[in-house]
C-alpha cells in the first residue's frame, strides 16, 4: 500500500491514521516506531495498543476494521474483541 515511509501523526491527545493514495486509512504499530527499534509484544501490551487505537484514532469515516494478530497471539485477539 506504499505507506512504509510514512508515520502516524499525533497531537498529544489523538492519533491520525496514514492515508493511502486510494484514501484507505491505516493504523499500525509499524507506522509509529523506527523499524530498527526492538518491541516486546505480550498479550496485555497488544491489547492495550489495540484499545488505544480504538479510543484515540481520529477516523474520517469509520466503517470497517480489519485486525490482524499473529497466530501465537490468539488469546490477545479474543481479549481485544471482548473489550471492543
Amino acid at each position: 500500500m506504499n505507506v512504509s515511509e510514512q508515520k502516524m501523526a499525533t497531537d498529544g491527545k489523538n492519533m491520525y491514521p496514514v492515508v493511502t493514495e486510494d484514501g484507505i486509512e491505516i493504523v499500525s504499530i509499524n507506522l509509529m516506531i523506527d523499524e530498527n527499534e526492538p518491541v516486546v509484544w505480550r498479550g496485555p501490551v497488544i491489547a492495550g495498543a489495540v484499545m488505544q487505537f480504538w479510543n484515540e484514532v481520529v477516523w474520517s469515516d469509520f466503517r470497517l476494521s480489519f485486525n490482524r494478530y499473529a497466530s501465537r497471539n490468539r488469546r490477545c485477539s479474543s481479549n481485544c474483541y471482548e473489550k471492543l
